[in-house]
């Protein structure tokens, strides 16, 4: 029984100084400190960075590493190569020819391919017009719309005729109808 109990007792204190030794999964922008046991916070350069913290495996939004120093992107770049070129402009912005950031003079465009073409439309009753690549307004008194002529849903107290195929005014005290027909007060 004594031999059992000793063998027991063993066997927990190897399992325990195993479980020191297995690294505990953090979340971006922090490491494992085994000593400490617990997740400490990386410098704040780094999005991801290495055991101890000393090195920098990705850095923040905007800068980039050489010989473990951490330099800021070109204007306007929130993922860079090096000071010279740019891999991913922030929003409004786009990597023209020459791969700095160029703003975006597109209307109501989130995201620009080049000084001409949207990729990404903003803002309610705006959509992308995929022959011209410029962001359009959808008909009047529409909120979403599936092609700049084709309503998908109405502003508030508007409701879709299916005749027209349009927004229409909802009656007195209704603010949701389908066509002139109140369904919602």
């Amino acid at each position: 029984m004594k031999n059992c109990f000793f063998y027991f007792c063993l066997l927990k204190s190897l399992s325990f100084s195993f479980n020191r030794y297995i690294p505990i999964a953090c979340r971006d922008g922090y490491y494992y400190d085994r000593y400490k046991n617990k997740c400490i916070e990386c410098r704040k350069e780094c999005y991801k960075c290495s055991e101890h913290g000393l090195f920098c495996k990705k850095c923040s939004s905007g800068q980039y590493i050489v010989d473990h120093v951490y330099k800021n992107c070109i204007k306007d770049c929130e993922v860079c190569v090096n000071n010279y070129a740019c891999k991913k402009c922030k929003n409004g912005y786009f990597i023209n020819p020459s791969n700095k950031c160029q703003h975006c003079n597109l209307s109501n465009c989130k995201v620009c391919e080049n000084e001409y073409t949207c990729k990404t439309w903003q803002g309610e009753g705006i959509i992308l017009d995929n022959y011209s690549g410029k962001c359009v307004k959808c008909d009047d008194n529409c909120l979403h719309c599936l092609n700049p002529t084709k309503c998908n849903s109405c502003l508030r107290n508007f409701g879709f005729d299916i005749i027209t195929q349009k927004c229409v005014k909802c009656g007195y005290r209704c603010n949701k109808c389908k066509g002139k027909k109140c369904i919602g007060l």
